[in-house]
């Protein structure tokens, strides 16, 4: 019988935590979770936003960076990978040699929807109207 138990990681194990692949985690109840890689229809989305989000504020000479993938710490031993979020430089800063993991509330967090997701929540009314919105920025793109 093999023996598959499941590591349980503190948060600041898991800031650490190398399991010396190129993957991309997210910490759930302390065990880390393998994100799959996302599509190229995601990166190019989440690409063309951050470009958006970047000209606009280097045009408003704001103090903020925009990251993709960067982590954001959402409970005790929580932590969630963003498709794209913005952060003040001093936030950036306070991370300076450690892992891209921010413990503060970042300025904005996008988060792009697969269109699986969005068949499961067109089941529910209230997503209706956001499922209209994302059909028609699709079709921009």
């Amino acid at each position: 019988m093999v023996n598959t138990a499941i590591q349980r990681l503190t948060f600041e194990e898991y800031l650490t935590y190398d399991d010396g692949t190129d993957h991309h985690y997210e910490l759930v109840d302390g065990c880390p979770v393998l994100m799959n890689p996302p599509t190229i229809e995601h990166f190019l989305i989440t690409k063309f936003l951050e470009q958006g989000l970047d000209a606009e504020i280097r045009r408003l000479s704001l103090p903020w960076l925009t990251f993709r993938e960067a982590g954001v710490r959402t409970g005790f031993s929580k932590s969630r990978l963003t498709d794209l979020c913005i952060v003040t430089k001093e936030q950036a800063k306070e991370l300076l040699g450690q892992s891209a993991v921010f413990q503060t509330a970042p300025l904005l967090i996008v988060e792009v929807v697969s269109p699986d997701s969005i068949k499961s929540l067109s089941e529910k009314p209230q997503w209706t109207k956001l499922k209209s919105r994302l059909r028609k920025f699709s079709d921009r793109l």
